[in-house]
């Protein structure tokens, strides 16, 4: 017994059955006023001189106040896509100060399909205190949890869970039509030209687009068709031109899509 100040260990209550000896120990308590351990050898020896060792630790722990959360985020946290928040989580324990404690807040369960975390002790707090910041992934949306788990040093690592739910709400990406260069028509012949646009709503949120031409030239054109893919991420206009006509035409083209977040 490396640490007799704290408890004196005797054998109690021997008993033999066959070839199997055993005994009970007994404990008592000698000081009980602060958290301590001892470590004890169990040392079995024949008359032969064979000898095995048994280690027990005993751990004195007096009666310890558990730490909970005081920010409880009963409403959850809402954010947008492709946004970030930070907010403020906050733990208490009466005893710290008292038992020379320290505070851990830490992270042990999260979602990383939908968002980023990033969790910081605020300096001077003792550990009560940490900033968690929380970063939407790109384009992604939807309902997921975080748990978080307060602990205070004591021996028997007494621990809150705090868990919260995270919102992150869709938002509209507006469509973007990729660079098309000048064309050249040739007079008197149908021309169809590919376009193409970039939109990851189109997938992601099942929308649709729209496509439309704007021009200051319409008496130059018999017809103007546009026709798009399933997806709507592609499309072939074709341009009939009237007969004889040799000119610099400027076109708009123009991409809604079905929420009203246009390009052109």
């Amino acid at each position: 017994n490396d640490n007799p100040g704290l408890v004196d260990v005797e054998f109690a209550n021997d008993y033999v059955s066959g070839d199997v000896f055993g005994s009970k120990l007994l404990f008592e308590l000698i000081d009980s006023s602060e958290d301590d351990t001892a470590n004890i050898d169990l040392i079995v020896s024949d008359d032969t001189g064979l000898t095995v060792t048994q280690s027990i630790t005993f751990i004195l722990a007096t009666v310890n106040d558990a730490p909970y959360f005081t920010s409880l985020f009963e409403d959850g946290v809402t954010l947008n896509e492709d946004d970030s928040i930070t907010i403020t989580v906050v733990a208490y324990d009466s005893d710290i100060s008292s038992r020379g404690q320290t505070l851990s807040i830490d992270l042990i369960d999260q979602d990383d399909s939908l968002i980023t975390y990033n969790l910081q002790e605020v300096a001077g707090t003792d550990g009560q205190q940490s900033e968690l910041s929380i970063d939407g992934l790109s384009n992604q949306n939807g309902t997921t949890n975080i748990r978080l788990q307060v602990s205070d040093s004591h021996a028997f690592n007494d621990i809150d869970i705090l868990e919260i739910e995270i919102d992150v709400l869709a938002v509209n990406d507006s469509p973007v039509i990729d660079l098309i260069p000048d064309q050249l028509m040739l007079e008197d012949k149908i021309s169809t030209f590919s376009v193409s646009i970039t939109d990851p709503d189109l997938v992601l949120d099942n929308q649709t687009v729209f496509y439309s031409i704007t021009t200051n030239y319409d008496t130059y054109f018999s017809s103007i068709d546009i026709v798009s893919n399933n997806i709507g991420d592609e499309a072939l206009i074709t341009f009939d031109l009237v007969d004889d006509l040799v000119a610099d035409i400027s076109v708009t083209l123009n991409v809604t899509d079905s929420l009203g977040a246009q390009d052109s």
